[in-house]
């Protein structure tokens, strides 16, 4: 977070607050919904956020404290060789319709 100059605890899923974590669809739009542990989203074999269940294939979960992400898979959901790329953005609103976002990309491969 010293790229931004702000605390971990200003990170929050909550519009309004300092910096908001989103998951990002593969169309880059942003979404706000969690569907994984805490900061964490769960993504299709498309890369698109999805909920824990028949399409989920791959998760990935934002620990703002250590500002690490953790990436796993749906046992048995995967195969071999199955590829993912899967995005989650911090924006910082820093003034009315002014604001930076980091795009975290994960290229993600099954062995």
């Amino acid at each position: 977070m010293k790229a931004l100059v702000l605390q971990s605890s200003e990170i929050s899923d909550k519009i309004g607050n300092k910096i908001t974590f989103y998951g990002v669809e593969s169309n880059e739009t942003l979404n706000i919904t969690t569907t994984a542990t805490g900061l964490g989203h769960w993504f299709d074999i498309d890369g698109n956020i999805c909920a824990y269940g028949d399409n989920a294939k791959v998760f990935s979960e934002f620990d703002k404290t250590n500002f690490t992400f953790s990436i796993g898979q749906y046992p048995g959901h995967c195969s071999s060789g199955n590829q993912f790329k899967v995005k989650q953005a911090l924006v910082y609103q820093y003034a009315a319709g002014k604001k930076v976002q980091v795009t975290f990309v994960f290229n993600i491969t099954i062995k």
